[in-house]
């Protein structure tokens, strides 16, 4: 049987650990980067784009959903109030939709189940 070094296994721990970093680092700023991307690209699309929403555009939230990257953009903003629409994008097609009022809830960004039935 071969006996190993505790100082080589530890040496290689430490390596192992750092590229291993190193590795999860590059994955989340490439994530990152894809959510402001997304973020930017459905801002301009509803500046360009009228029929999608108001005057304004401007990012007001992102989180992850079903692998695709929820943007709320506002717009129309008066004071502390305005409208917003959703806009998905997905990093794999890089493709962006705006889902309506009727499919918007699909892509709404929930901390907690709904209660289908409040009395119970």
């Amino acid at each position: 049987m071969v006996e190993l070094d505790p100082s080589y296994l530890a040496a290689g721990l430490v390596m192992g650990l750092a590229v291993g970093g190193g590795l999860y680092a590059r994955q989340s700023k490439e994530k990152s980067d894809l959510a402001v991307q997304a973020e930017n690209n459905c801002a301009s699309r509803f500046e360009e784009d009228r029929s999608l929403g108001g005057f304004g555009s401007f990012a007001v939230d992102r989180w992850d959903k079903d692998g695709r990257i929820v943007v709320e953009v506002g717009f129309d903003k008066i004071d502390s109030s305005y409208k917003s629409r959703l806009c998905v994008f997905n990093p794999k097609t890089s493709r962006m939709t705006a889902p309506t009022n009727f499919g918007r809830g699909r892509w709404e960004k929930r901390d907690k189940p709904i209660r289908r039935y409040p009395f119970f």
